[in-house]
């Protein structure tokens, strides 16, 4: 009896500690960071980016300070790179081919790409040169500069984790102050298998040369045949001149056929807003492809060990059964 007694209180303090325990990952610390230097020719001093009227066929220097805050030598790959807009709707900065028949950032930097190693607890100061823009840009020029370190851990005598940690500091160029109006225009809408991964890409174009405001975007795949309706939102800007394709992630297979989608974007601020209605043709071949790589729909079974509720109702069960171990023993030694 006592064995069963100090087995019971053992199991019940593991699931009471285990249901309250909070998962937590252990980070450590960058180590590195990174200042921009004040531009003479910044129009907004507020930001912590680059935004810059620049005056036309005159160079300038763009300077930021690499601090390297840890006890040893660090190397840092220095570069730069064009911004667009991803298919999550997320502006990036790391775009090295050039926009199609426009001004692009990384058309106007020297030496965009370095490799650059700080002392420890010193800082180094890195410069770009912008050449000069021939003639009066249509809206912004937008790039970024990215400073990133690769530090490996050994365990084991084995390379374990890799952590890289990446500064960004964005880049606005703009030869004039008039405004130019965002113009999204719609270019269709496909399966695409990037990554081997099958998903619905609504593509849309900034055709203008300014950066949109915060976006608020809907999306629905809909066929009244197969009685589908699927819908996704997400947040977005677009940058200029780029097209985008914007995923839908696919949670459910889709047959070969023709739905129908509609992509609506509003601008928070404004309230303008973008309908546009087309037609999505999946094939047999694609349709495959998206039976294989999308699960089925799996109805969940309940399960005894399943979740914190399950968890918190066997620690019940426990506690009810070492009470009645502790009645049953007092009601042994009163006889």
């Amino acid at each position: 009896m006592k064995r069963c007694y100090g087995l019971l209180s053992i199991l019940f303090v593991c699931l009471f500690v285990s249901s309250t325990m909070p998962v937590s990952a252990q980070t450590g610390e960058v180590g590195f960071s990174v200042e921009r230097i004040p531009h003479v020719q910044q129009t907004n001093d507020r930001v912590g980016y680059f935004d810059l009227l620049v005056k036309q066929d005159e160079e300038t220097t763009l300077d930021v300070i690499i601090h390297n805050h840890a006890s040893e030598d660090k190397t840092f790959d220095v570069k730069t790179g064009n911004g667009y807009t991803n298919e999550n709707g997320v502006v990036m900065y790391d775009q090295d081919n050039a926009i199609s028949d426009h001004v692009s950032f990384t058309d106007l930097v020297t030496d965009y790409e370095q490799s650059v190693t700080v002392a420890a607890g010193e800082s180094k100061r890195i410069s770009f040169v912008l050449k000069s823009v021939n003639g009066d840009v249509d809206g912004v020029i937008l790039g970024g500069i990215r400073v990133s370190e690769t530090t490996e851990r050994q365990e084991d005598a084995q390379v374990g984790l890799q952590n890289r940690y990446e500064y960004v500091i964005g880049v606005v160029l703009r030869t004039s102050v008039k405004q130019v109006p965002f113009l999204p225009e719609w270019q269709g809408v496909n399966v695409n298998q990037e990554h081997h991964y099958p998903y619905i890409a609504f593509q849309v174009m900034n055709a203008s040369g300014s950066i949109s405001q915060d976006l608020d975007v809907q999306m629905t795949i809909r066929s009244d045949e197969q009685d589908v309706t699927l819908d996704h939102a997400m947040e977005a800007k677009l940058v200029p001149y780029t097209s985008t394709g914007f995923r839908f992630p696919l949670t459910k297979r889709l047959d070969a056929g023709t739905y129908q989608v509609a992509l609506t974007m509003t601008e928070r601020d404004t309230g303008a807003t973008w309908t546009w209605e087309d037609e999505l043709v999946v094939s047999e071949e694609e349709a495959e492809t998206i039976r294989e790589r999308v699960e089925q729909p799996i109805v969940e079974e309940s399960s005894f060990f399943g979740g914190t509720w399950t968890m918190s109702l066997l620690a019940l069960l426990l506690t009810a059964a070492f009470l009645y171990i502790v009645h049953l023993r007092r009601k042994l030694k009163t006889q």
